[in-house]
């Protein structure tokens, strides 16, 4: 079901096969021993960043050129990203659930913390994608200007959403045992 879901990101837009990518790591932390598992990660990461600096310039993929992207890093954009998620009245609340539950969570899960790894992986991977795109890309004008970052947000928060709730309930459990 999980194969189904990825292949089904195809269905979104251009963005959709980044975000098929992001299932990679959680099908590789799943399927593999944690040390291993971090090794290939480790390794297909190395491997991403030196294909894409050897790529030509015009090399396109899923609509968009290299050299379109501009990639390196734009400090500008960070103070906005930070400023949308904690002050805007978008998502202002959700970062603060965020940072407290998730951390939390996997603190409390205790033994049962490993069943949450693939979901923890693919959401990892997502919002790694997600502040690559707004910090080092051309797209970081979206967090700058505030136009496109809360509508990107939007294909993330449900899913982290799902992630705060299954955590939630693990630690709530424990905790009630204790």
């Amino acid at each position: 079901m999980a194969l189904i879901f990825a292949m089904s990101c195809l269905l979104i837009k251009n963005e959709g096969l980044y975000w098929l990518l992001t299932f990679i790591p959680a099908m590789i932390v799943v399927t593999l021993p944690s040390r291993k598992a971090a090794f290939i990660l480790l390794t297909l990461l190395l491997v991403t960043s030196v294909v894409l600096w050897l790529f030509p310039r015009d090399f396109v993929v899923a609509g968009h050129s290299l050299e379109q992207l501009d990639i390196h890093y734009r400090s500008s954009a960070l103070p906005a990203l930070v400023k949308s998620f904690t002050t805007h009245d978008n998502w202002h609340l959700f970062a603060y659930l965020l940072l407290a539950v998730v951390p939390t969570g996997y603190f409390l899960a205790g033994k049962s913390r490993s069943q949450y790894l693939g979901i923890g992986a693919a959401l990892a991977s997502a919002v790694g994608l997600f502040l690559i795109l707004f910090l080092f890309t051309g797209h970081a004008h979206g967090a700058i200007y505030f136009t496109s970052v809360g509508r990107i947000a939007l294909q993330l928060v449900p899913s982290l959403l799902f992630l705060i709730m299954l955590l939630y309930h693990e630690a709530s459990h424990n905790w009630q045992e204790k």
